[in-house]
């Protein structure tokens, strides 16, 4: 038998998860993740820079760039730089 068709909130769920997972300037793995603030999205950092730099404004909720805080892993557990 075939798996029961998935509602659309389970199937936008699933997308919603798959982005998590990646940049949503490039779509691709995170490299250099950073956060903006101070609305605390992700991107990858040379993304983001080069966004800010024609547009400071977050892509997806378009409130204006405070910083970009650059998040780099040390031993397991995130630093802030």
């Amino acid at each position: 038998t075939s798996p029961a068709p998935r509602s659309p909130a389970q199937r936008t769920q699933s997308m919603a998860t798959e982005l998590d997972d990646r940049c949503p300037i490039c779509l691709d793995s995170w490299e250099e993740p950073s956060h903006l603030m101070p609305c605390l999205h992700r991107f990858c950092y040379r993304c983001i820079l080069r966004w800010a730099q024609s547009k400071p404004e977050c892509p997806l909720c378009k409130r204006r760039i405070a910083s970009i805080v650059s998040i780099t892993q040390c031993a397991g557990s995130p630093l802030i730089c």
